[in-house]
C-alpha cells in the first residue's frame, strides 16, 4: 500500500472512531504516573428473536480485549451466569488511546460491544445481543438493503486518472444474522465503475479480508448482524470515463456526490446542488438526493485543468486525504439532519 493510501486509512479511521492520532511525544520527560483507577463492565449476553423477549445465554464465554499502539489482545475471560450476566473489573494501562471492548461468539459468529467509555460501563453499552443465523440465498437479490450511497471524486492524478471513494450504508432489517452460503456466494455485491483499478477497502465496519474484487464487482463475504454497517471502497478511474453514468440498482434514502474543485456537476436521481464544502482549503461541490429510485441514472461531469494532471506526489497524497475527510464530514452531517 502506498504512503498516501496508508495516510488515507489512518485519517479515515480517526474520523470514524472519533479519535485523534496522538502527536509525537519525542522529547517529553519520563514522569512517574499514578496507577489508573479500576474500571468495570457489567452486562448480559442475550439472544434476540422476532416477536420474543431477549433470552439470556448462560454458560457462554465472554472476553475482555484491548487494542492499542503498544499491545493488543485478550485481557480476561469469563463464563456468563444463569441469567446471562457477566462482569469484569480491570485497570487500563499503556497507550491512553487504546480501546477496550467485550465480545462473545454465538452460532459461529462473533459479536462485540462498542468501545467501552468511562470507568464503569453497564446496561445497553455493555450488553451483547446475539442472533440466530440464516444463509444468504444463492443467486438471488441480497437480503441486505443499501440505505445510503456516497460517491466522492478527487482531484486529477498523473496519467489522466481520478481517485474515487464510495461508501455504502448497508442495513440488515431482519432479526437474523445473514451469513454467506458458500465461498462463491457473497451476502452482498456491487458493480464497480467501468475502468476502476487499484480497488481497496477503506476503513469502516467491514474488514478488507472479507471483501473480494472479482469480475468488476466488490463481493462481501462476512456475517452481517441486524443493524447498519458501513463499507468504504476506494479506487482510481480514467478521466476518459467522464461524463460518468451510474445506473442505481437500489432505491436509496440518501444519495450524495462530492466533486473536488469547481465546475463539476451531478444530475439525475433527484440530485440537487447544495452549498459546497471546504475542508483543509480544498473546495468540493456537493449534490444531494433524499430519495433516489432503483433504475435512476446519475450523470457525473468533472472539470479540471491540465496543470492538475502533473501535480507532485505530495499534493496527490494531500488531495486524497482531504476528499476522504470531506466524505466522512458530510456523510455524518447528512445522516444527522435526516434523522432529526
Amino acid at each position: 500500500m502506498s504512503g498516501a493510501r496508508r495516510r488515507l486509512a489512518l485519517l479515515t479511521a480517526g474520523f470514524l472512531l472519533g479519535i485523534a492520532v496522538p502527536a509525537s511525544r519525542a522529547g517529553a520527560q519520563d514522569v512517574p504516573l499514578a496507577p489508573e483507577p479500576l474500571s468495570s463492565v457489567v452486562g448480559r449476553v442475550v439472544v434476540a428473536r422476532a416477536g420474543e423477549e431477549p433470552r439470556p445465554i448462560p454458560g457462554t464465554w465472554v472476553a475482555l480485549s484491548r487494542i492499542g499502539n503498544d499491545t493488543a489482545g485478550v485481557i480476561d475471560s469469563v463464563r456468563t451466569a444463569s441469567d446471562g450476566a457477566y462482569r469484569f473489573t480491570y485497570r487500563r494501562f499503556g497507550d491512553p488511546d487504546a480501546i477496550y471492548f467485550t465480545d462473545a461468539t454465538y452460532g459461529g459468529v462473533a459479536y462485540f460491544t462498542d468501545p467501552l467509555r468511562g470507568l464503569n460501563v453497564t446496561g445497553e453499552d455493555a450488553d451483547l445481543v446475539v442472533f440466530d443465523t440464516v444463509s444468504a440465498p444463492a443467486g438471488a437479490k441480497s437480503p441486505l438493503r443499501v440505505r445510503g450511497r456516497h460517491f466522492v471524486v478527487g482531484a486529477a492524478l498523473p496519467r489522466g486518472r481520478r481517485a474515487v471513494v464510495e461508501v455504502f450504508e448497508l442495513t440488515n432489517d431482519t432479526s437474523l444474522t445473514i451469513v454467506p452460503r458458500s465461498d462463491v456466494d457473497p451476502v452482498w455485491s456491487a458493480a464497480l465503475v467501468p475502468g476502476a483499478e487499484q480497488a481497496e477497502v477503506g476503513d469502516g465496519d467491514v474488514s478488507a479480508s472479507v471483501v473480494h474484487f472479482r469480475d468488476g464487482r466488490a463481493e462481501l463475504f462476512a456475517p452481517i448482524a441486524p443493524g447498519l454497517r458501513q463499507l468504504s471502497i476506494h479506487y482510481t478511474v480514467p478521466e476518459s470515463a467522464f461524463p460518468l453514468t451510474l445506473a442505481l440498482p437500489d432505491s436509496l434514502e440518501v444519495l450524495e456526490v462530492l466533486l473536488a474543485g469547481s465546475g463539476g456537476t451531478a444530475t439525475g436521481a433527484g440530485l440537487h446542488a447544495e452549498r459546497g464544502v471546504t475542508i483543509e482549503e480544498e473546495p468540493y461541490a456537493r449534490f444531494l438526493s433524499r430519495q433516489a429510485e432503483a433504475g435512476d441514472e446519475v450523470v457525473i461531469r468533472i472539470a479540471g485543468s491540465a496543470a492538475e494532471r502533473f501535480a507532485v506526489p505530495l499534493v496527490i497524497g494531500l488531495s486524497v486525504l482531504v476528499f476522504a475527510a470531506a466524505l466522512v464530514h458530510v456523510r455524518r452531517t447528512t445522516y444527522r439532519s435526516s434523522h432529526n
